[in-house]
């Protein structure tokens, strides 16, 4: 890998803890100072797919009904925005991402996974949940994948960097 890369890497590396941290620290989080443990996964290993609860490859639909696995995106720096339609504090850091997405090019990759329809825990995303969000904050609705992930904690965030 020549300097350049390097530097264009570490760049945005730096580029994007930033934003997550000034988001984090914007949208209604509170629960004290995190520690070790709460932090240790800010950048994830993308070939470990545990954040989709299997270590295997597994496609979701995205808000268009195509099914999408996270491994087309390796080599790509990937965040993972998790979020759900009632949840309050998704909503303001979803408009946060989206700002992000447009000023980082195609260095970063930004995928949300809706974990939940209006109901929460019980109540899965369909590729309507996904549409719906995708349509309300101009995201690129291949880009909104569904999930059931009604017990996943939200907002949560993760970023996999491109060497996996």
């Amino acid at each position: 890998m020549s300097a350049s890369n390097n530097l264009r890497i570490a760049t945005t590396c730096t580029s994007v803890a930033l934003a997550v941290a000034i988001i984090v620290s914007q949208a209604g989080c509170s629960g004290g100072s995190p520690s070790a443990e709460s932090v240790s996964h800010v950048v994830g290993n993308m070939n470990d797919m545990s954040y989709y609860g299997q270590p295997d490859q597994v496609f979701r639909p995205n808000a268009q009904g195509e099914m999408v696995c996270v491994d087309q995106y390796e080599g790509k720096f990937l965040w993972a925005d998790y979020a759900a339609p009632w949840c309050s504090a998704c909503k303001p850091q979803t408009r946060d991402i989206r700002k992000l997405d447009g000023r980082c090019g195609e260095d970063v990759v930004f995928l949300t996974v809706m974990t939940s329809d209006m109901k929460g825990y019980g109540d899965p995303a369909t590729r309507e949940t996904a549409a719906r969000w995708s349509k309300a904050f101009g995201l690129d609705p291949t880009r909104v994948l569904a999930a059931d992930l009604t017990a996943t904690t939200i907002p949560k965030h993760i970023l996999f960097s491109p060497d996996g």
